[in-house]
């Protein structure tokens, strides 16, 4: 059975940076994929840019890299998703004239998986990985020189659950606000965990703090864990 946990958590000033860039991030790499969907054929690709193609073609691309790796490649794949399913309603006539996925107008969800989360079992904190680039450049423009995103709260420390996945998504601009899911998955108790198309980055005002939300999406662990 599916478990639901809800708490909140208030950022400081500079995570609240640091996760709205990587928001920003997802958005333009979104925008600059389905860009390049779109209008595949007018940039000379000689085929259909699917998923494999543009985790791979867009890997040193600027917002790929101000993003984790897996987190990048999820973007990338929620595109695809919206894709196929649109080719499955125009074929089956589901809905009239449907409409190609959206370009992004602000900042979208972000998700970690397993191998950018570091959580020991029964710890209240979380620990998440940052990219080489993004950190980079927020030391260079903000002087924020965080290796990790650290988040603490008691919910982390609950014993029957381990983390998955964080998602997330922000809800207002002032005070910055998100989302975050985090999925737990079974058998991982004492485990460690390691788990639009501009290409120019563009300087957007980042709100002081940050509340998150926290949605907790857990499995328990097999009895006599």
């Amino acid at each position: 059975m599916l478990l639901t946990h809800e708490t909140t958590i208030v950022l400081n000033k500079n995570d609240a940076n640091i996760v709205g860039h990587m928001c920003y991030a997802a958005y333009k790499l979104w925008n600059v994929c389905n860009y390049e969907r779109t209008n595949y054929k007018n940039l000379g690709l000689e085929k259909y840019p699917d998923w494999y193609y543009q985790k791979s073609k867009h890997k040193d691309d600027l917002w790929f890299k101000s993003l984790p790796s897996q987190t990048a490649q999820e973007i990338c794949k929620l595109l695809d998703k919206s894709w196929k399913s649109f080719y499955q309603l125009k074929e089956s006539g589901g809905i009239e004239n449907p409409g190609t996925p959206r370009y992004k107008k602000d900042k979208m969800p972000i998700t970690y998986m397993q191998k950018g989360i570091q959580h020991e079992n029964g710890s209240f904190h979380v620990r998440l990985s940052l990219p080489k680039k993004l950190k980079e450049y927020m030391a260079h423009t903000y002087d924020i020189r965080a290796a990790y995103l650290y988040l603490k709260n008691p919910v982390f420390s609950n014993n029957d659950f381990c983390v998955g996945a964080f998602s997330m998504e922000y809800r207002g601009v002032e005070p910055l606000a998100s989302t975050m899911r985090m999925l737990r998955a079974p058998n991982c108790a004492n485990t460690p965990y390691g788990p639009g198309g501009n290409r120019t980055r563009v300087q957007k005002p980042i709100p002081c703090t940050s509340t998150i939300i926290v949605s907790s999406f857990s499995f328990p662990l097999p009895h006599g864990n």
